[in-house]
């Protein structure tokens, strides 16, 4: 018996076409209409949580959520609550926040979590 010498494996080729050629599978999403621009006590809260927390995403597509926020800055358990409200909701009709939108209010959430479960 003679032993054939193995090839080596080939993989198939992949063919990688532009992504201009995929966006068609994407749902098409419509472009957001601002409700309300971001307001003095919003823009001041964007100024405290600089260099804590980025929120430019959340600023830019949902001023009148910073404004909400805003609101809420100095009590940690109320600011949970908003956030809460606005990641868990049970209103049908919501389309649902952008990926990067998702992880500010995460990391928003999380940043006042540390001072929110003080009793």
């Amino acid at each position: 018996m003679s032993k054939r010498p193995s090839q080596p494996y080939r993989s198939p080729r992949i063919h990688f076409s532009s992504s201009s050629q995929l966006n068609h599978f994407a749902p098409a999403v419509k472009a957001r209409a601002i409700r309300e621009p971001l307001s003095a006590d919003g823009i001041a809260f964007l100024a405290q949580m600089a260099g804590k927390v980025s929120l430019a995403g959340l600023a830019g597509e949902f001023p009148h959520i910073v404004n909400n926020l805003a609101s809420h800055g100095f009590a940690p358990r109320e600011m949970l609550r908003a956030i809460d409200g606005f990641l868990i909701n049970d209103r049908p009709d919501r389309q649902g926040f952008p990926f990067d939108v998702l992880i500010e209010l995460g990391r928003l959430r999380e940043l006042y979590s540390l001072f929110g479960t003080r009793g």
